[in-house]
């Protein structure tokens, strides 16, 4: 049931709640954090295969566009540096980026836009669900490469979260909101209290 439970699409939390942990959507009080300028861009926008990591790369760094001047605004031009770099990790056009080369990918592609260190990537495996919650709560997207579920061998682009109370119990469940690649609106991950489980690797931008 546990691996069931992180198996499927989730487009709606209260929907997911209402199947797998019987709280009904009139006993639920919603709550969202979310990080803004996250783009929402899509696999299939380059010809590329397997280029989940490419793309979540490209989606967060349009949070930091805004704020340094050295990041390409232009999706295109981004995700061709980001390309170049990828290949120098391994990447083919067929086979994936490997997860264990996630922090050295964005690292050399920080590198490539600037030479200068305003920051680097971090990777942490297993990461608690408390400590993902908390990286979000401190304003900075991440990449969840996951090796279980309905994204198994997937990497997607977390930009918030949602919460809901169950007034009833007062408990209460998070749902990881993410760009998934695979569609241009807001997909959700099963995170807190809902009975899912997930394997998974996040890589994160943390200032020097």
């Amino acid at each position: 049931m546990l691996f069931r439970r992180s198996a499927k699409e989730v487009k709606s939390p209260t929907e997911y709640l209402k199947e797998y942990v019987d709280v009904l959507e009139d006993t639920c009080v919603i709550s969202e954090t979310e990080i803004s300028n996250v783009s929402m861009t899509v696999c299939k926008k380059w010809q590329d295969k397997n280029n989940c990591t490419l793309v979540a790369v490209c989606n967060v760094l349009e949070h930091y566009a805004g704020m340094y001047d050295f990041i390409p605004s232009d999706m295109d031009e981004r995700y061709k540096v980001v390309h170049e770099q990828a290949v120098a990790c391994g990447y083919d056009g067929i086979h994936g980026v490997s997860v264990f080369k996630n922090r050295k990918l964005v690292n050399r592609v920080i590198h490539a836009f600037c030479k200068k260190g305003f920051f680097k990537a971090k990777s942490r495996y297993f990461p608690s669900k408390k400590r993902v919650i908390k990286v979000l709560d401190a304003g900075q997207p991440l990449l969840l490469s996951i090796g279980s579920g309905y994204y198994f061998d997937h990497t997607v682009t977390v930009y918030g979260y949602v919460t809901c109370t169950d007034r009833t119990t007062g408990k209460s469940y998070v749902l990881l909101k993410v760009a998934d690649g695979w569609h241009d609106t807001c997909r959700y991950i099963p995170w807190t209290h809902t009975g899912a489980h997930h394997i998974t690797c996040m890589t994160l931008l943390v200032n020097l």
